[in-house]
């Protein structure tokens, strides 16, 4: 009976220590959803994608040993997504004041500063202040962070709003003339503009809302659970202490400046 009862509490220790290992290798349920946004997540020329976003986020789940695939889908339903459901990481996205709360935040990367853009031609655009802006209608992305800044502004659409899912068609809308702005920041706008291989020197700085809108960052939903929220913080400041991540940056911000990363 007492060699039974050992052979049963050896049993029972290695269940134990089987169950932790396998509930540690266990891939959490989680959903990875992002937009199409040159230069941070785009499809390349080789029809993969790639970005600064794309790198950091597969870094991370390297470090947190998790492999999960990354869906693009149109801004409006990834943000619906992360901020209704449970277990759904979101990026790139702006942590803005108003998001704080909104979602549970990992890290943030890049910090940004925000422009409205017009074509050097229309010289009939003058600009000097934000009411200015209100008198000519600016191209932005159905709830994005520069949809949900120019509302706080008092922007409305069908007034002065000209609101999309995606942001690529507003760049085509501004080179013919069917918007007069466009408003984002610097880095997105020449991204999306070079990937449509579009006229840079055709377009000028025209105004910069002067307040600090916060960083780009990547985060998961209000609902997710604790433990795979705090796998992925752990993963992204080892990536940052590591220098992984300035690696990252640096490599992409340089080919973005010479305007190389589409190649």
């Amino acid at each position: 009976m007492s060699t039974l009862r050992t052979l049963l509490r050896h049993l029972l220790a290695f269940c134990c220590i089987g169950y932790s290992l396998s509930s540690y290798a266990t891939q959490p349920a989680i959903e990875v959803v992002t937009e199409h946004l040159p230069p941070y997540q785009f499809i390349g020329k080789d029809n993969q994608l790639t970005g600064i976003s794309v790198e950091i986020v597969r870094a991370m789940m390297a470090k947190a040993q998790v492999d999960v695939p990354i869906q693009i889908l149109p801004w409006p339903k990834a943000y619906d997504m992360a901020l209704g459901q449970k277990n759904v990481m979101i990026f790139s996205i702006n942590r803005s004041k108003a998001r704080q709360s909104q979602f549970k935040w990992v890290g943030d990367f890049l910090k940004q500063h925000y422009y409205f853009i017009s074509l050097k031609s229309r010289k009939d655009i003058r600009i000097n202040n934000i009411q200015d802006v209100k008198n000519f209608k600016t191209g932005v992305s159905k709830n994005s962070f520069e949809h949900q800044m120019l509302s706080r502004y008092g922007f409305a659409a069908q007034h002065n709003l000209v609101i999309s899912d995606d942001q690529l068609p507003l760049v085509e809308q501004l080179y013919q003339g069917k918007v007069d702005l466009l408003f984002g920041s610097k880095i997105t706008l020449l991204g999306l503009i070079h990937y449509l291989e579009k006229d840079v020197s055709a377009i000028e700085l025209t105004y910069q809302i002067n307040e600090s809108p916060g960083n780009v960052a990547i985060a998961f939903s209000k609902a997710t659970d604790d433990a795979v929220v705090n796998r992925f913080r752990q993963a992204f400041k080892a990536i940052e202490a590591s220098g992984e991540l300035n690696l990252i940056l640096t490599k992409w911000i340089n080919a973005f400046n010479q305007n190389t990363y589409l190649r």
